[in-house]
């Protein structure tokens, strides 16, 4: 699906707004580089698969948003989510739009149950596993191993050489 002129304008300047949000932010695994490869991921499988370009393109940039701040409960996909729904407040959007991209950011992480259940939640849910693999995935998986230097994200323990445990 052709994405207009006018999206375009505003993907700009949600992409602006979202790469200053990032700027102090130190997990290097989930960073604006992260949410850069995403978005242009997503977009090429939106592409592929007939989806909504502008809202896969929201939802990617938006995804991990709520990952630049902390919260008592909610897991990063549903700070990201009101997160996105204060930014996207002002652009005026359908609802329809705003509740589909919202869908999409809430959908793209597996742990914490939602489904995706439109086209343009799956597009963005595929992008998001994709940066995981390959040469972006190991790269991020030491970047955050070595940041946080947990016991279970050792790659070898001579009691546990198969990772049966851990």
């Amino acid at each position: 699906m052709e994405i207009t002129e006018q999206a375009i304008h505003m993907l700009t300047a949600v992409a602006a707004e979202v790469q200053a949000r990032f700027a102090d932010f130190t997990d290097l695994a989930h960073g604006w580089e992260h949410v850069h490869r995403v978005y242009h991921l997503a977009l090429h499988l939106a592409e592929q698969e007939h989806a909504d370009g502008f809202i896969v393109g929201m939802a990617a940039l938006l995804h991990d948003l709520g990952r630049t701040t902390r919260g008592p409960t909610r897991s990063h996909a549903e700070r990201s989510a009101v997160l996105a729904s204060k930014l996207l407040a002002a652009f005026g959007l359908p609802h329809d739009t705003q509740q589909a991209i919202l869908h999409a950011i809430l959908a793209h992480s597996y742990r914490h149950g939602f489904k995706p259940a439109t086209l343009e939640a799956r597009v963005l849910y595929d992008a998001d596993r994709l940066d995981s693999l390959g040469a972006s995935g190991v790269m991020r998986w030491a970047m955050t191993t070595k940041q946080w230097r947990w016991p279970e994200t050792r790659t070898y323990h001579p009691d546990d050489p198969f990772a049966m445990w851990r």
